[in-house]
């Protein structure tokens, strides 16, 4: 980069001097056309062709001429559009290098007594480690001490802290605003969640959309085909001017502006700006066909229990049967009995009873029957919970000596911003549809306070992917799954979406999206990012190649001379660029 601008330069200084000092256009030449030269003898080594040939060509037939200002402007002009042309991308690039930096360097272990500074590589499973205001977390862990406000953004792009204590996980990359938090290391640096998004976005750049394969494979052959036009170009020339020269002249400016450089940049440079500005949002495109082509899906299947609700219930209320108990005895004799067992059920009740502030009292003889409950001895009784068949929905039964004394009944609360979410959706055209595996009760609550219409409960894992299958052949299906048990569906849909479960390795390996982020607003964002990447391609598309062809026209007529000529393929190379890195500040 620094050598092609050095050489840009030299080529200026030559040039300006040959306005006054005519053999200074042997300088010009030189120092402009080495960079064009070494690169088209590596293509020609490889058996390929590019546009570097024709400039060169085009240089070389203007000093054939005697016009050596116009073939000093002409490889001036084209040393500028390429050294801009390699620092869009050197921007693009570096935006996406830019998630290096956010993965630590050094951690600070804890050895014989005292915390000591070791390469973030050297970090084992089950290390303890301290962390700092200021600092960010070197390897996924579990907090054992301590308190913070902690920085995700680079995670999920949520901007608004999050306090995190005793207990609970932090991620690779999350930066502590204050205080100090000693955690214990749950997985190598290789492992963390910071080192899978930098892999998955740096081989997110090695697949190509169709559009710029499609590009790629066009302007090759368009290159090919210009040159072995040549010939046919001047004849017709000769034949509208009659005169060697002439004709000579104005095929050496369609060589040059026939040029398909601004064509095949016009994709890569998209593609390359949007997965790298939607990366630093907590959205991660796995490769340009996925930004290009999921927004035209017409069927969003949603996963219910983990995507559009939170995945852990909650007890909703408490209905007492009998006059024997209050609300807050059926509750303490709930979470009794369910403080020895390890369910989301389990740890609601006794999570309600911690909000309650209820004691936990001494049980005897419990059992946990898979598929039935609990029961267990308390006060000299046998009590019983169990899933309560006569009712819709998550509701328990509570019986004391086979009578029944209370129910319990849970809810899965909706994620945050699931309604509006859903709604931007459907605003944006996209047809929405619940498939779960739970009960038709909760599907259809759920479905209706999120105002969908469409869904199907109680769906066997064949029946989804049954079901996500014929959706896909309907018009394009894009599967929005937690990443774990929804692997199969994420797999078989046109397009799969994980939210929230970058760590899993099945939300890395199936999903062609990850949503880093159990917030649902951040959905609609992919579809939009996505819009807005294909608008700015087609774009570009027509820019170049409208300027192509107006540039043959205009040459046709006779209105341009080669420094126009070049002015304008290299200006056109250029807009494409800039509108390609318009991207990187997508909103």
């Amino acid at each position: 980069m620094r050598t092609q601008i050095v050489l840009t330069i030299l080529t200026g200084i030559f040039f300006i001097l040959s306005l006054k000092y005519e053999i200074a256009w042997i300088g010009a030449y030189l120092f402009g056309s080495i960079y064009t030269l070494r690169s088209t003898i590596e293509s020609l080594r490889h058996k390929d062709v590019d546009v570097d040939l024709l400039m060169l060509l085009g240089a070389l037939g203007a000093a054939y001429l005697g016009k050596f200002h116009e073939g000093s402007f002409l490889l001036l002009l084209f040393n500028i559009g390429s050294t801009l042309e390699s620092y869009a991308f050197k921007i693009s690039r570096e935006s996406l290098k830019s998630l290096l930096s956010l993965k630590p360097e050094k951690a600070k272990v804890l050895k014989d007594g005292n915390f000591v500074e070791v390469p973030v590589e050297d970090v084992r499973v089950g290390d303890r480690i301290l962390v700092k205001a200021g600092e960010r977390v070197p390897v996924d862990g579990k907090i054992i001490k301590g308190k913070s406000s902690v920085d995700l953004s680079v995670i999920t792009g949520e901007y608004i802290p999050e306090i995190k204590k005793e207990g609970d996980t932090v991620v690779a990359g999350a930066l502590l605003i204050d205080g100090s938090l000693e955690i214990e290391a749950e997985t190598t640096s290789k492992e963390s969640t910071i080192e899978k998004i930098i892999n998955l976005v740096m081989k997110a750049q090695e697949y190509k959309s169709k559009t710029q394969t499609l590009a790629d494979w066009i302007g090759k052959r368009y290159t090919i085909a210009v040159l072995l036009s040549t010939p046919l170009v001047y004849l017709i020339f000769h034949v509208i001017y009659g005169s060697f020269d002439e004709a000579f002249y104005r095929t050496l400016i369609h060589l040059v502006v026939s040029s398909p450089c601004a064509f095949v940049i016009s994709t890569p440079i998209s593609v390359m700006s949007a997965i790298a500005s939607s990366a630093k949002r907590g959205i991660l495109f796995k490769g340009g066909a996925v930004v290009e082509e999921i927004h035209k899906v017409k069927w969003i299947a949603m996963d219910k229990t983990g995507t559009i609700t939170i995945g852990k219930p909650r007890v909703k209320d408490i209905e007492v049967v009998c006059n024997c108990h209050d609300k807050l005895d059926i509750l303490s004799i709930a979470a009794s009995l369910e403080y020895h067992i390890t369910h989301p059920i389990a740890e609601a009740i006794v999570k309600e009873g911690e909000r309650k502030k209820i004691e936990i009292q001494p049980v005897n003889d419990v059992q946990y029957i898979l598929g039935y409950g609990v029961k267990g001895k308390l006060n000299g009784n046998l009590w019983e919970i169990s899933s309560d068949r006569s009712r819709e929905g998550m509701v328990l039964s509570v019986k004391k000596d086979g009578k029944e004394e209370a129910k319990i009944i849970l809810e899965d609360k909706l994620r945050e911003n699931a309604k509006e979410a859903l709604d931007r959706l459907k605003s944006m055209g996209y047809r929405i549809i619940i498939i779960s595996g739970d009960k038709d009760a909760n599907v259809r609550e759920t479905a209706e306070k999120v105002g969908i219409r469409d869904y199907i409960s109680e769906a066997s894992p064949e029946r989804k992917l049954a079901e996500i299958r014929k959706l896909s052949e309907e018009g394009g299906c894009c599967m929005v799954g937690d990443g774990i048990n929804d692997g199969p569906a994420l797999a078989a849909a046109t397009f799969g979406i994980a939210m929230g479960t970058l760590a899993s390795d099945v939300a890395v390996d199936v999903a062609d999206v990850n949503v880093l982020s159990d917030n649902l607003k951040n959905l609609p964002k992919v579809f939009e990012y996505s819009k807005k990447s294909y608008s700015v391609i087609l774009q570009n598309i027509i820019i170049s190649l409208g300027s192509i062809a107006i540039m043959i026209i205009l040459n046709l007529v006779g209105t341009i001379n080669i420094m126009w000529g070049v002015l304008g393929h290299e200006g056109t190379t250029v807009i494409v660029a800039l509108n390609g890195l318009r991207l990187l500040f997508m909103r």
